[in-house]
């Protein structure tokens, strides 16, 4: 299986709830092994030995189905057999379904309840993930109440007992959104997810596992799913409802595995997931939209952010400056880290910082997003006050340091995973992917009104809404070109306060000579535009604001040759 960005941040999070309640020791696994096998052996069932050898190997391997289907055609003539529905159990809810997770658990428990000292956690991790708090509760407390102090030290069910007192708290005080799966429009009965953005709101990326992908073949070596391809719809600013969402046209979507990280503020721009043949790692590209419409063939970021080491999930501010993505590589504070990396000229990067360990934990940190605001960071945690498995949590860059991550609240965040949160730049609406018992099928992607919820103010999920505290962005952008000769230039593009004060700064696409900026709007500001050998040109722009939409002031600016 290659290890592709998506599928391992899917996979991640179905099988975050298996690993957790896996924590017994050598001698209870093979307690459940010994369990499990003991009748068959008896029996001599040369075959269905072979099944449950084999089926084990697939479950070590997160393999849930494959190993599901082994188990099942055993199960048929043992449905006795505790250590069997316990197996079953884990599959099921590997797969995240846990109605029939919690069925076989609780079999196993009353076949044999001595056998299986870890079933109270892994029914509490159901319980837990489908969102029945106080039974969670009760069976973390019953095995917690078993475990000596060297046990309970090596053990999660403290932090899961944390997250369910949190989540009751939450869940009696949820924030005033409202959410919406996305429909056939966007989702399928399949797999859709890691939504994005542009910063105007009029154009939706993500990633599907969905039959007609390209070349419309499955992973074998894999899930048995789809291979990935990306997806784009757009708005219509009429209906104000999205269209229908189809492949990415162009060179972007192969007959392998595509799968998107972000789209650029400008949406110009898309950010790819793509496996690394010779290091089994993963790679962050780049695919950049053509005069055309057409998006490009993938290309690698390159070597200042791109390691040896698995790295994806990458976002870029709106002057197209600075980049947020997550990284494997050592050194970091734990497993997956966000690191940040800024622009030195047009062509290359700096060096990637570590954020630090006020965002970062020992836990992994996923699917970054940054603000076209550019100083607040959203990301998905399971290593800060979650209510269970990932949430999304939010931080603000001032006065040169990261503020204590904030969850966004309940029922954004779930007890189950929640990731690939983007937001378009008027900050009414969210998108993110989610289970969901009102899904179209497995992953779906679902909308947030935030028009009710000022999601950017400091301690949102405690205060009161108030509209006057909303921040609004405006856009401006255009391009540049020579006054004589017409062609597209790349030119120092500075945006300054009508005082003087330096707000933002980029350079132009040589070639399409296009710039772009999210400014807080309703001000003015003085535009700047240089390049060596030209006359510098000046010109002062007043962005307004918009209730309906994200206004956006087209300015562009020809240059005159010095002589």
């Amino acid at each position: 299986m290659k290890n592709l960005f998506t599928y391992l941040i899917i996979l991640s999070l179905s099988v975050f709830a298996f690993n957790a309640l896996a924590q017994q020791n050598d001698n209870e696994k093979e307690k459940i092994e010994q369990a499990e096998s003991s009748s068959y052996k008896t029996k001599d069932k040369i075959a269905d030995q072979y099944k449950l050898l084999t089926a084990k190997g697939k479950l070590d391997n997160r393999d849930f189905s494959g190993a599901l289907t082994l188990y099942n055609e055993v199960y048929t003539k043992n449905q006795k057999d505790g250590g069997l529905n316990y197996r079953i159990g884990e599959c099921y809810l590997g797969l995240n379904n846990i109605p029939e997770a919690v069925k076989y658990f609780e079999a196993a428990q009353k076949i044999n309840p001595a056998k299986f000292k870890d079933i109270h956690l892994s029914l509490g991790r159901s319980y837990h993930t489908y969102g029945n708090i106080d039974k969670a509760l009760e069976e973390y407390g019953i095995y917690k109440a078993k475990l000596n102090a060297n046990q309970l030290k090596n053990s999660d069910v403290v932090t899961f007992i944390e997250q369910c007192t949190l989540a009751k708290e939450m869940m009696a005080n949820p924030v005033d959104v409202t959410i919406s799966n996305m429909g056939e429009e966007i989702n399928s009965v399949n797999d859709d997810y890691a939504p994005s953005v542009a910063a105007d709101g009029k154009t939706l990326i993500f990633t599907s596992r969905r039959a007609d992908t390209k070349g419309g073949m499955i992973d074998v070596e894999g899930d048995y799913k789809y291979f990935e391809d990306i997806y784009i719809s757009t708005l219509d600013e009429k209906t104000g409802t999205w269209n229908e969402a189809e492949p990415a046209r162009g060179s972007l979507n192969t007959e392998g595995h595509d799968a998107c990280l972000n789209i650029a503020p400008s949406g110009k721009e898309i950010f790819v997931y793509r496996n690394n043949d010779n290091t089994q790692s993963g790679d962050i590209f780049v695919s950049k939209m053509s005069t055309n419409g057409k998006w490009g063939a993938p290309k690698n970021i390159g070597p200042a952010i791109n390691s040896s080491y698995f790295e994806s999930s990458a976002s870029l501010s709106a002057d197209g400056n600075t980049l947020y993505f997550v990284s494997e590589r050592k050194g970091g504070v734990g497993n997956g880290d966000i690191y940040v990396i800024k622009k030195i000229n047009k062509t290359e990067w700096g060096l990637p910082q570590n954020i630090g360990p006020t965002i970062n934990t020992i836990e992994d940190e996923v699917s970054c997003f940054i603000h076209p605001d550019g100083k607040t960071l959203f990301f998905s945690s399971r290593g800060h006050n979650s209510i269970g498995g990932y949430d999304i949590f939010k931080s603000v860059y001032e006065n040169g340091q990261w503020g204590v991550p904030e969850n966004i609240g309940y029922p954004i965040n779930t007890v189950d995973d929640d990731v690939h949160f983007t937001l378009s730049a008027d900050n009414k609406t969210g998108y993110y992917d989610t289970y969901s018992l009102k899904g179209m099928g497995e992953r779906d992607i679902f909308k947030i009104d935030l028009s009710r919820y000022n999601i950017m103010e400091k301690d949102a999920r405690n205060k009161k809404f108030n509209p006057s505290n909303i921040a609004v962005l405006s856009i401006l952008k255009g391009n540049i070109t020579n006054a004589n000769e017409g062609q597209f230039l790349d030119a120092e593009v500075i945006v300054t306060t009508e005082t003087g004060e330096e707000v933002a700064k980029t350079m132009s696409n040589g070639e399409t000579g296009e710039y772009f900026f999210t400014l807080p709007a309703d001000k003015k500001y003085m535009v700047t535009i240089r390049k060596e050998g030209y006359n510098e040109n000046k010109e002062i722009i007043g962005l307004l604001s918009d209730k309906n939409s994200i206004y956006t002031q087209l300015k562009s600016f020809a240059l005159e040759r010095t002589k």
